[in-house]
């Protein structure tokens, strides 16, 4: 429950701070990163929760697992 109680500590903040309109320069960057990381995490929960997946920090640690699960994440690899 660890991961999926940060996943979503991530997607809250990132909601909270698109309540600000901030729109200068970059600021949605912010808001983009906690985004990520919450997919990230709720990716690593479900691995964790349904495959016993050791978890690896980066992402494209993740990837072979999800393909070996049948996911079609076609150019993930590139956008990392």
């Amino acid at each position: 429950m660890g991961l999926f109680n940060m996943a979503e500590a991530y997607r809250l903040s990132a909601m909270a701070l698109e309540t600000t309109k901030v729109r200068i320069g970059h600021a949605d960057s912010p808001i983009r990163f906690l985004y990520y990381h919450a997919l990230k995490l709720y990716l690593k929960a479900l691995l964790r929760q349904k495959h016993n997946v050791e978890m690896s920090e980066s992402v494209g640690g993740l990837l072979p697992w999800c393909r070996g699960l049948g996911a079609d994440l076609l150019g993930a690899t590139t956008l990392i």
